[in-house]
C-alpha cells in the first residue's frame, strides 16, 4: 500500500500485559476501510503496530483512536 505508514513498538513488563493491550486493540479492527491497513503482533513482551493509509486524515486519525485506546486501558489496568 502506497501512502503513510508507521509502526508503533512498546515493551511491556511482562507477555501477560502485552497481549492484554493486543487484545483491546484488535477488538476494535473490524470492517476497515479498504485505504487503511492495520496489523498488529503480539511477540513475548512487545506490541507491534503497524498501520499504513492512501488517506493521510484517516492514518492521522487511527493513530490517534489506537494511541486513546492503549491510554484507555493502561488507566483501566492500573485500576484492577
Amino acid at each position: 500500500m502506497k501512502g503513510s505508514k508507521i509502526r508503533i513498538e512498546i515493551t511491556f513488563e511482562n507477555e501477560e500485559l502485552s497481549k492484554a493491550f493486543f487484545n483491546s486493540i484488535n477488538v476494535d479492527n473490524v470492517n476497515i476501510p479498504k485505504d487503511l491497513e492495520i496489523k498488529t503482533e503480539c511477540i513475548k513482551n512487545k506490541l507491534i503496530i503497524i498501520i499504513s493509509s492512501e488517506n493521510i486524515k484517516r492514518f492521522q486519525s487511527t493513530i490517534d483512536e489506537i494511541l486513546r485506546i492503549i491510554s484507555s486501558s493502561e488507566k483501566t489496568l492500573k485500576m484492577s
